[in-house]
């Protein structure tokens, strides 16, 4: 038995255990506000106020996982809407533009790690994460199409265990926050397959890692 099917059998009983104390939080919700928020059929669990559940992803469902640590989103050209869920084992894209029928149109294995990081640039994703193996970066140019590419993997020296990340889309900077021992780095997308170093703040052993609010 490998590895994927024991995290599926493991997170099958993890989630009757938090389904009984109705503490399950869903790797991906997909929710719409409304005037009185009523469950949706299926998820008489889901406690709310002002936003109805229309479905949800297990870790195992998006790829074989046991947890995830974030979400983020991303809108192609045409206007359709993507979730993008950093898991255990990698980064999952689901398109959402249907939020009854979520579907999972890609998969990028990386480092395995309980938490993992993902931001857009364009039509670029970046992922990190506490794993190490530095900026994973993703093309998304033909995720309508079904198709996300991993152009190739950034690391620096001393920086390539990341804790989360952001970036700013009017300069194209890249903030690394819990790299380089705590600290931050930075880089530039100016070249968006392959963002250069600009700089870094070193943590302290000990101390709190950096990271954003």
């Amino acid at each position: 038995m490998d590895v994927r099917s024991i995290n599926a059998i493991l997170e099958q009983l993890l989630t009757r255990a938090m389904m009984l104390q109705s503490h399950l939080r869903p790797a991906c919700l997909l929710v719409a506000p409304c005037a009185l928020a009523l469950p949706a059929v299926g998820y008489q669990d889901f406690r709310a106020d002002g936003v109805t559940l229309l479905s949800q992803l297990t870790p195992t469902q998006l790829d074989g996982s046991l947890s995830t640590g974030d979400c983020w989103g991303y809108t192609s050209p045409s206007g359709r809407e993507y979730a993008i869920a950093c898991t255990y084992l990698g980064t999952v894209f689901v398109e959402v533009t249907d939020p009854i029928s979520p579907v999972v149109v890609g998969v990028i294995d990386g480092p395995d790690s309980t938490w993992r990081d993902a931001k857009v640039y364009e039509s670029w994703c970046y992922v990190v994460s506490e794993g190490g193996g530095g900026i994973q970066v993703v093309d998304m140019s033909h995720i309508d199409s079904g198709n996300v590419t991993l152009i190739g993997t950034v690391d620096t020296p001393g920086t390539s265990s990341t804790h989360n990340m952001l970036i700013d889309e009017t300069s194209g900077f890249l903030y690394r926050m819990g790299a380089a021992s705590g600290g931050s780095a930075f880089a530039s997308t100016t070249c968006p397959i392959r963002p250069t170093r600009a700089g870094w703040r070193l943590g302290t052993t000990g101390k709190s890692t950096t990271r954003t609010s």
